[in-house]
């Protein structure tokens, strides 16, 4: 998977794409070609956040995500095979992401978030562009070992909600 989205250009971009990718799309073409690393990781990040945006409601269809052009097929299959689980009807095969599933997905992809960020996570944007409230992201970043700030100090600039993991801050 990771192969496939190295080889992918920063600017790239795909002919329809859902809003919740907008700022990351945005990021990409701003990166230099000394980015490498980063603009890998905002493509994972991209790509997780389809798979986590596609279909809420229990099963998920591979011929959804490779139809889209969005993700490479081997990527999404990665996908599938690490955030969902298979289950055989007869001749088809359905992918259900399960509470667990979806839990790890959703860990992964805030830490992609935070590590992208430089170790800080403004929760009110993370909130809109998941559609998860504030208070759910809160209890995982600090299960993921962040400092929660929900409250912003009077007089302070920024954002109110803030998740920092010291592991990805910025030195």
């Amino acid at each position: 998977a990771r192969r496939q989205m190295s080889s992918q250009k920063a600017d790239e971009k795909p002919e329809a794409s859902p809003k919740t990718t907008g700022g990351i799309r945005a990021r990409l073409a701003k990166l230099g070609p000394g980015d490498g690393r980063l603009s890998n990781l905002l493509i994972l990040l991209r790509h997780m956040l389809l798979f986590h945006a596609l279909d809420g409601h229990g099963t998920l269809k591979l011929a959804d995500m490779k139809m889209s052009k969005l993700v490479p097929e081997d990527v999404a299959r990665h996908l599938y095979g690490a955030y969902a689980q298979a289950s055989e009807n007869g001749a088809s095969v359905k992918y259900v992401k399960t509470p667990a599933l979806k839990a790890k997905l959703l860990s992964h992809i805030l830490l992609a978030m935070l590590k992208a960020e430089g170790g800080t996570a403004d929760m009110d944007a993370v909130s809109a562009e998941l559609k998860t409230p504030v208070k759910t992201l809160a209890a995982r970043f600090k299960e993921l070992g962040c400092e929660v700030n929900t409250k912003r100090k009077k007089g302070a600039k920024g954002p109110a909600n803030t998740a920092t993991l010291a592991a990805f801050a910025a030195k």
